[in-house]
């Protein structure tokens, strides 16, 4: 899916739905779903009504779904585009050169894997999303986001200010890293969804996991979480395939498995350049 809304008022019927009571109606007094319970909902609720977004290039469509105590709406996704042109990269890349693939794919598996992954590595920055076979077709099903506020085009258009700083730059050093580690090749502004407590959430990843193992654009990598950096270390092959086999192909792992190391290594030796304080953080300053 790829959202160009030609205002914040249209966007918001899009991600909100048409109806947008019905988008996270539960019981009197409960409390909202953790991630798990909300994997559950999306795999196991019913579907009660179904309708084509109104933007979107893939024609994705909202679906509202209950389990009888709890109503919320879904995104649902079933394209499947993928490209199996193989690049041949090399592992070790010294000079980290930037690079744009020959070829891309267009796969919901990829809605699922960026998930997969961002759970994996603690970042809990992408919409709970699981696959699930719906009319016959398997697709993503992706978790409505609750309490939108605007998107980041919006918010730079309006120039509007994060009351932390601090917070907001460190959301924003982990974008640059999860988009650089699973090659996104078109992060765009309408991708970032603010709430109204301005977490940042990441859509949108059906052109994603190619399989050049490069960096497309180190340069914008200044600064991690120290645990974020630290759980980059622990992907390799062997790991990711385990993890996320499902969804990618051998070389797709390879590619991603490839990206982590580079990322690890250009920290590093920003690490040796600038001294670690000015590159890692426990918690970014306001």
């Amino acid at each position: 899916m790829r959202c160009r809304p030609a205002s914040l008022a249209v966007f918001a019927v899009a991600l909100l739905g048409v109806v947008p009571t019905s988008a996270g109606q539960g019981v009197a007094g409960s409390a909202p779903l953790t991630r798990e319970a909300q994997e559950v909902f999306l795999r196991t609720a019913a579907i009660v009504s179904m309708r084509t977004s109104s933007v979107g290039t893939t024609a994705p469509k909202i679906v509202t779904l209950s389990d009888g105590a709890f109503t919320h709406d879904a995104q649902i996704q079933d394209v499947d585009e993928r490209e199996f042109q193989r690049i041949h990269n090399t592992l070790v890349d010294p000079d980290l050169e930037l690079v744009t693939p020959l070829g891309f794919s267009n796969s919901y598996k990829y809605n699922v894997a960026a998930y997969v992954l961002d759970t994996h590595l603690e970042i809990g920055m992408v919409p709970v999303t699981v696959d699930r076979v719906i009319d016959g077709r398997t697709c993503a099903v992706t978790w409505w986001v609750d309490d939108f506020m605007m998107d980041e085009s919006a918010r730079a258009e309006r120039q509007a200010s994060p009351p932390d700083t601090g917070a907001w730059a460190g959301q924003m050093d982990t974008i640059r890293i999860f988009d650089q580690l699973i090659d996104n090749i078109e992060r765009a502004d309408d991708d970032l969804l603010i709430t109204n407590d301005w977490k940042i959430w990441m859509i949108d990843h059906t052109r994603t996991f190619g399989s050049a193992g490069r960096l497309r654009a180190a340069e914008t990598l200044e600064r991690s979480s120290r645990s974020l950096l630290d759980r980059l270390r622990h992907l390799d092959q062997k790991s990711l395939s385990g993890l996320l086999g499902a969804y990618l192909t051998s070389d797709e792992i390879h590619g991603l498995a490839a990206r982590a190391e580079l990322i690890v290594r250009w920290f590093d030796r920003r690490i040796e350049e600038h001294g670690a304080a000015a590159v890692v953080y426990d918690r970014p300053p306001p």
